[in-house]
């Protein structure tokens, strides 16, 4: 289990740098996004939670609201282009005002060898691991406030090679290069992008992901994490500091949250 951080003593949390900040985090039904709703709601955010489940989506927001936060959430399938204009659509009625941060957490993984690589499989993971955080903010830049910050949930396996994950780690370079595009054009804006680069994080996506490995293969992988595998928590941590003033020179950057496995 993770550190409660809706225990700001236990957690060593005592700032509130997202008070009246308005932030949105979509893939935040479970596993990373949830926890990053959670932490940021400690540090005084306004969120707007997205994810396809409405239960676990009402339920984090009722879990914010009894912890003294403030949370709205809206039910969407980031798939479809059509969901995202409304969605956005959607936002832009609930928050006539600026955005301050946009926080990208929707994501799909799969594990195939290349033999197995479908066009369909690369059409779904490309459209929502690269096209919706893309088009999400293609859609939503002009409502971002001066000085705003995106974060993009990208992956270690962007950058470190692993075998039977050819598609997921491809799409996972992509947001990474996107985010350094996207950094180098809103600059001038004073808008920050940046992209976090988990490791493998105790999450149900890992839990599905091992049903692949052998029990040797799954002890294997968490050695080549030289501080064994994280929680999302940890992630959350990273996104805190990255989206927040003590952050605020530094943009187009891939920070490596992943316990040391590109180093192994």
């Amino acid at each position: 289990m993770g550190r409660n951080y809706f225990n700001m003593e236990s957690s060593g949390i005592k700032s509130m740098r997202f008070k009246h900040k308005r932030i949105i985090v979509t893939g935040a039904s479970s596993g990373i996004g949830r926890a990053i709703s959670k932490r940021l709601s400690v540090e005084g955010a306004e969120l707007l939670v997205i994810g396809r489940n409405a239960d676990q989506l009402k339920n984090l927001c009722e879990e914010i609201s009894t912890a003294g936060g403030y949370a709205k959430f809206l039910v969407c399938d980031l798939s479809k282009e059509e969901n995202r204009k409304t969605l956005c659509e959607s936002i832009s009625e609930i928050w006539h005002d600026k955005i301050d941060i946009l926080i990208n957490a929707a994501g799909i993984y799969s594990m195939e060898a290349i033999r197995n690589n479908t066009p369909d499989l690369w059409y779904q993971l490309m459209e929502i691991n690269v096209i919706a955080p893309a088009d999400l903010l293609s859609k939503l830049v002009l409502k971002l406030a001066k000085g705003a910050v995106v974060v993009n949930i990208s992956s270690v396996a962007g950058i470190v090679a692993t075998p039977g994950s050819s598609v997921y780690a491809s799409t996972k370079a992509a947001i990474l290069s996107f985010t350094r595009s996207a950094a180098a054009e809103l600059a001038k804006r004073g808008i920050r992008v940046n992209a976090i680069l988990p490791g493998m994080v105790k999450t149900p996506m890992m839990e599905t992901m091992f049903r692949f490995f052998t029990k040797e293969q799954q002890i294997e992988l968490e050695k080549r994490h030289l501080l064994g595998f994280g929680t999302v928590e940890d992630i959350a941590s990273a996104v805190s500091f990255i989206a927040s003033h003590e952050a605020k020179w530094i943009t187009g950057c891939a920070f490596v949250v992943d316990g040391g496995l590109s180093l192994s």
